[in-house]
């Protein structure tokens, strides 16, 4: 048995039972502090797991797409591309660098 599980058994006199996790909540699993311990079943701690991964896919998307936002406005502002309102798009200015 793990020191985190004994802990939670430990610290609220109970046996836990198959199916039931011990969840860390700040997801560090060194951290078994009994304030970042909670009981989960199964089925709720594979649901906060879910979640977890969809807020950081989540994050990620939105990190991306300012990512991307910022990469446009920095290729618009040194003339690298140029924006069509009618046909709503970017495109690419050719320029010809010479050394």
């Amino acid at each position: 048995m793990t020191n985190y599980r004994k802990k939670y058994q430990q610290e609220f006199k109970i046996t836990l039972i198959k199916g039931e996790n011990i969840h860390h909540i700040d997801l560090d699993r060194t951290n078994n502090d009994i304030n970042n311990l909670i009981k989960l079943n199964h089925k709720e701690h594979r649901k906060a797991h879910i979640q977890l991964n969809n807020l950081i896919k989540g994050v990620f998307k939105l990190n991306q797409n300012l990512f991307y936002n910022q990469l446009a406005n920095f290729l618009i502002i040194n003339n690298f591309v140029n924006y069509n309102k009618q046909l709503n798009q970017y495109y690419f200015i050719n320029k010809i660098y010479y050394t």
